[in-house]
């Protein structure tokens, strides 16, 4: 029983120890935790009581160093607190006090010791150290907090550089979009965007700098076509619109843009691409290069839709060229093909007009004859017969009285001129003589039964005016013109048309055009006299311009000169009106020769383009010859700057030379602004100045 027992305390003994011990130790929790509560409440009395080193003390010193950080910090005292942290070693938790405090420079630091370099960062960017805080949140990865701080604290250049090198080109190009407005920046930052391949980004940037060109190029590359071409025209780059156009298959809308920007064979060849063989006849022709134009037309056969048109074109041009033999050939070989019929008239009169000038009587009698035969109903063409068979060959030579003043052979003086050959019936104007025959029609000395007086009818040929549109633009035209009364302007005193075909009645001015003046006088007009044509010829400038009427093709044959050395100005509005064709939108109104840059490309013009056409007119005048007269024509008058007129005519004044090349200076807002300045400017040189 003894045994037992014994055993039985041997077998619980170690459980009654562990009980033992539990309980000891519970007794020694329950002791610290007393002796802690003691320290903690003494530690708070110090603490209120100001003794902040006592209870520093204290509280290091029995290893509860973030305790004393703490009621330090409610006590105000982040320094101490700090201090504390530090000595223990809690860099991280030292930097949050004195975060705290606004000492962001200082907690950056802490943070940094403590290795925890985002909030090391953020302090830094709170503290205004941007350098340094993109630093330490570019190692380790939040630089996008740094992006969207700055941008908080408006500093968009910042904000602007980190989310380009975060790759966040959308919103890089927004803030640069919103915020630079230095043309220079905006172009800075859209190079760094193309130099990475990001062009969606820089296009609105490009757009806003006003970079036309370099936004085109990135839309074209990002496949956006009409925008790119859009791009380019906003600032006259169109070369550079025109190859795209081409590049895409749209030849008739290229050629018009390498016309504007003065490629004149690009153009060319564009529009045969196109299949616009008239049309790149009719540039052809416009430029001067008539060679190239009878060549393109004599391509177009007979099954083309084209072919009366290129044919009527060809005689024109070689009429224009005084080569009336060769205009007479193509219009025979034209009515060969569609007929002598009724409506064809105005074409068998041309002919027979024609084959008078080149002495051709019978010819153009045959021609008279077989159009009878072939049904053509015209009450004239028996009256026309008899006139013709009856007359005697004399009446078809020259007209000797009325050249006496000119040439031997001035250009456009008509032999036969009082046949009434091509001349419709009218009850208001009775034929007197042909005066000249062009391009476009023919002039007639007629006698005005109504007014009772002589007057020039200027008779223009149905095709030069194609369409419905063109006739009521020529009427607007003729209105306008018919308003101007000055004695420097050829008065307009009627309009309208016979037998449908258009007319002018203007009035009848006895003298030579410049070209055929300065011919018969072989270049060499008085200085005095070519002074005063310019003076005049201003004044009349101005009086239309007082009225806002532009002429727009200002030239030396537009200029008359009478016998009495007066000046007048002819064929206001006529320019615009004929060039209301098919082709319109390629046409620049104007003579080549004498176009100002903005009409090249097709701007909107104001008095000052006829200010630039008088100055290239007053340069042929004094210099005989043009400024451009060879190669790309139209390029040279937007591009390249013409020589001193003092080149070729060394003795001219200086001030007139000067007074000439302000004329024609690229920019209009650099030329005078009006006639009338021209004019006063002129007026200034002596009359004897050369030799």
């Amino acid at each position: 029983m003894i045994l037992a027992m014994s055993n039985l305390s041997l077998a619980l003994y170690p459980l009654v120890t562990v009980l033992v011990l539990a309980g000891g130790w519970a007794l020694v929790v329950a002791v610290q935790r007393s002796a802690l509560k003691r320290g903690v409440d003494k530690a708070r009395r110090l603490a209120g009581e100001g003794r902040f080193d006592e209870m520093t003390k204290l509280m290091v010193s029995r290893g509860k160093s973030e305790m004393a950080a703490k009621l330090l910090t409610e006590h105000g005292e982040e320094e101490r607190a700090a201090a504390v942290l530090v000595a223990a070693g809690s860099y991280v938790e030292a930097a949050r006090v004195i975060a705290a405090t606004g000492a962001n420079e200082r907690a950056a630091e802490l943070f940094q010791r403590g290795g925890d370099l985002s909030s090391a960062g953020a302090c830094y960017l709170a503290g205004g150290s941007y350098d340094e805080a993109i630093r330490l949140l570019r190692q380790c990865g939040e630089l996008p907090v740094a992006a969207r701080f700055v941008e908080q604290r408006g500093r968009h250049d910042l904000a602007l550089k980190l989310q380009m090198e975060l790759g966040n080109y959308v919103l890089a190009s927004s803030l640069a979009l919103e915020h630079l407005k230095e043309r220079k920046q905006l172009k800075m930052v859209a190079d760094t965007f193309v130099e990475q391949e990001q062009l969606e980004a820089a296009v609105p940037l490009l757009l806003k700098g006003h970079f036309f060109l370099d936004a085109g190029r990135a839309l074209d590359r990002l496949g956006k076509t009409d925008k790119a071409i859009e791009a380019f025209l906003h600032q006259n780059h169109y070369e550079e619109a025109a190859n795209l156009l081409a590049r895409t298959g749209r030849h008739r809308e290229a050629a018009e843009y390498f016309l504007k920007g003065g490629s004149f064979a690009r153009t060319i060849q564009e529009l045969l691409i196109a299949g616009e063989v008239l049309a790149a006849a009719r540039l052809h022709r416009r430029s001067g290069d008539h060679v190239q134009a009878l060549d393109i037309l004599s391509k177009i056969g007979m099954e083309s839709g084209d072919y009366k048109t290129a044919q009527v074109m060809a005689a024109a041009i070689e009429e224009e060229n005084h080569r009336l033999d060769h205009a007479a050939v193509r219009l025979q070989e034209l009515l060969k093909v569609i007929g002598h019929s009724t409506e064809n008239l105005e074409l068998v009169y041309r002919v027979v007009d024609l084959l008078l000038q080149v002495g051709r009587k019978s010819d153009a009698i045959a021609c008279l004859e077989r159009t009878k035969r072939a049904g053509a109903t015209a009450p004239d063409i028996d009256e026309q017969l008899m006139q013709l068979r009856e007359a005697p060959d004399r009446l078809f030579e020259p007209d000797h009285e009325h050249d006496a003043t000119a040439p031997a052979h001035r250009p456009g003086r008509l032999r036969g001129n009082t046949t009434t050959v091509g001349f419709p019936r009218s009850e208001r104007y009775t034929l007197k003589r042909k005066l000249a025959r062009g391009g476009h029609g023919i002039l007639f000395l007629v006698e005005d039964q109504k007014l009772n007086r002589d007057v020039v009818l200027k008779l223009l040929h149905s095709e030069s005016l194609p369409s419905d549109l063109a006739r009521k633009y020529f009427f607007r035209e003729a209105r306008t013109a018919a308003r101007l009364n000055h004695p420097g302007i050829v008065q307009v005193f009627d309009y309208g048309e016979i037998e449908t075909r258009p007319y002018l009645a203007m009035e009848f001015v006895e003298g030579l055009n410049l070209i055929e003046l300065q011919e018969s006088l072989k270049n060499q007009i008085p200085f005095h006299r070519c002074l005063s044509i310019c003076m005049q010829l201003c004044e009349a400038l101005t009086h239309a311009h007082e009225h806002t009427i532009i002429h727009r093709d200002i030239k030396m044959e537009n200029v008359m000169v009478t016998t009495k050395w007066q000046t007048k100005l002819l064929d206001f509005g006529l320019a615009k009106a004929l060039n209301e064709n098919p082709d319109r939108s390629l046409f620049i109104i104007g003579t080549p020769f004498y176009m100002s840059p903005e009409q090249i490309v097709g701007d909107s013009l104001d008095l000052r383009t006829d200010i630039y056409s008088a100055g290239i007119l007053m340069y042929r005048l004094f210099t005989g010859r043009l400024p451009f007269e060879e190669g790309e024509v139209l390029t040279h008058h937007r591009f390249t700057q013409p020589p001193d007129p003092r080149e070729y005519m060394p003795q001219l004044p200086r001030l007139l030379a000067e007074t000439i090349l302000t004329c024609i200076k690229k920019d209009r807002d650099e030329r005078f602004d009006s006639a009338a300045l021209v004019a006063q400017r002129l007026s200034q040189i002596s009359p004897g100045a050369p030799p």
